[in-house]
C-alpha cells in the first residue's frame, strides 16, 4: 500500500511539475483568448483521464495509511503524518479551494472573449502560483514517503 501511495504521489507531483515547468509557459506564448480556450480544453480533458482516480485515490490512501500507522503505533507514523498533512493541504485543499474554482470561472468566461481576455492574465498568474504549491507539496510528500518506506524495512 505504501509503495502504491508513493508512486501515486510521485505521479501527481510530475503532473503538477509539467504545468509549472512548461504547460503554463507555453500558454503564455499565446494570446489571452487562445491560451484561455486551450486551458479550458485541458481542464475538460484531464477529468476524463487517470488523473481523477489518482487525485482522489491518493487522498483515500493517505487517510488509510495515516490511520493504520497511528493505530498500530508504527515508528514511521510521524513522517507519514507529515507527508499526509503536506499533501492533503498543499495538494488537495489548494486544488479544491483554489485551482478548481478558477478553472470553473475560466470555463464560464471562455465564450465571452472580452471577459476572457481581461481574466486570463490574472488567472494564469494566480493559477500558476497555486500550482507551484501543489508541485512542491506533492514532491515533498513523495520524498517523505520514500523515507517512510526506508524506515519500514
Amino acid at each position: 500500500m505504501l509503495i502504491a501511495l508513493t508512486v501515486m504521489t510521485g505521479i501527481m507531483a510530475g503532473i503538477y511539475a509539467a504545468f509549472s515547468l512548461f504547460v503554463m509557459r507555453s500558454l503564455a506564448k499565446l494570446d489571452a483568448i487562445n491560451a484561455g480556450e486551450a486551458m479550458v480544453a485541458i481542464n475538460q480533458t484531464i477529468v476524463k483521464t487517470l488523473f481523477v482516480p489518482l487525485f482522489f485515490g491518493s487522498v483515500l490512501l493517505y487517510a488509510y495509511a495515516l490511520v493504520d500507522a497511528l493505530v498500530y503505533s508504527k515508528p514511521q507514523a510521524t513522517l507519514l503524518a507529515f507527508a499526509a498533512v503536506i499533501y492533503l493541504l498543499g495538494m488537495f485543499v489548494v486544488t479544491l479551494k483554489g485551482n478548481v474554482p478558477m478553472n470553473n470561472r475560466l470555463q464560464v468566461l471562455a465564450p465571452n472573449h472580452h471577459q476572457l481576455r481581461e481574466y486570463w492574465p490574472q488567472y494564469a498568474q494566480q493559477w500558476s502560483r497555486l500550482n507551484h504549491i501543489r508541485t512542491v507539496s506533492s514532491a515533498l510528500a513523495t520524498t517523505l514517503l520514500c523515507n517512510v518506506m526506508y524506515l519500514a524495512q
